[in-house]
């Protein structure tokens, strides 16, 4: 079974669980309006299909992400200034990096008379 799992893309089974899960949503619904039996049986599904593709989905963002997930431990105050320091500048101003580089830049000599 787990050699199944390697050979198949993770995200696209999630996806067609999720459409397993909305036709057994609709046939909850109906089956309930009907009035009919297989209600549980459809609620059932509904909430089998639903953990299948949270589950498949979760694997294959484990497996696609290298390791990044949304529960990561957020960055410190320092971490973040010293980003938007380097890389955000101000409205109308320069980053610290590009300030950097025009003060490397105005350094260099500029030849008055380039030879071949």
């Amino acid at each position: 079974m787990s050699k199944f799992f390697d050979r198949i893309s993770l995200p696209y089974l999630a996806y067609v669980l999720m459409l397993l899960e909305f036709v057994s949503f609709g046939a909850l619904g109906a089956s309930l309006a009907a009035g009919s039996e297989l209600a549980a049986v459809a609620a059932v599904a509904l909430v089998g299909f639903l953990a299948g593709a949270v589950v498949a989905f979760r694997i294959g963002a484990r497996k696609v992400g290298d390791g990044a997930s949304i529960f990561s431990v957020p960055l410190r105050r320092d971490q973040i200034e010293r980003y938007r320091e380097n890389y955000r500048g101000t409205p109308g101003g320069v980053t610290a990096i590009a300030a950097k580089q025009q003060r490397s830049h105005a350094r260099e000599r500029v030849p008055s008379r380039l030879s071949a």
